[in-house]
């Protein structure tokens, strides 16, 4: 792949993630968690072609030569939408785990967002994001 069509491509899903965060925002500012949860979990098989149910049984390094670097790190933004909406819906456990593989996501890519990952540990610990 050349390096002007990996950057169209890699612009193309992020403008894809603004378009989806702002539906997801919408849906969660009306209290439809579960549209909510619908959307998240079909964002990743219409954005990146995974689907969400096999991200668990992948290495992150798997994971991450899949996707390239910058794709993972999207991936890695939409797993912290999801874990923050599981704890909403209370189940801090699933969005504990979610926030972990993300991060081993972002190890594996030497991605260094602090923000990201701060957002990421506090799930991963049992917080809320946000």
């Amino acid at each position: 792949m050349s390096d002007a069509f990996d950057r169209d491509y890699v612009l193309r899903i992020a403008r894809q993630m603004a378009l989806f965060i702002a539906r997801l925002l919408k849906l969660r500012e009306q209290g439809d968690l579960d549209a909510a949860q619908d959307l998240l979990l079909s964002a990743y098989a219409d954005m990146f072609g995974i689907d969400r149910r096999f991200v668990g049984y992948m290495r992150p390094q798997q994971l991450a030569r899949s996707l390239g670097r910058e794709r993972a790190a999207l991936f890695a933004e939409l797993m912290a939408e999801e874990a923050e909406l599981r704890a909403m819906r209370g189940d801090a456990q699933t969005a504990a785990l979610v926030a972990q593989q993300a991060l081993a996501l972002l190890d594996a890519v030497g991605w260094e967002d602090d923000r990201l990952r701060t957002r990421l540990a506090e799930s991963a610990r049992g917080g809320i994001v946000g």
